[in-house]
């Protein structure tokens, strides 16, 4: 096996690995973004009860 087919192969993983990882970045900031949407949703409805 020739240094660039070893490179080659540890680039794949990497680019394999980094996909992975951002789709698991993504679902956790949809989750964030759909906690924060129901507190301020919370907030907004205190806010009307409170006036």
């Amino acid at each position: 096996m020739s240094v660039m087919d070893s490179i080659e192969k540890r680039m794949e993983s990497f680019e394999k690995e980094m996909k992975q990882l951002w789709v698991v970045y993504e679902e956790r900031a949809k989750k964030v973004e759909e906690r924060v949407s129901r507190l301020e949703d919370k907030v907004d409805g205190a806010d009307i009860h409170a006036a």
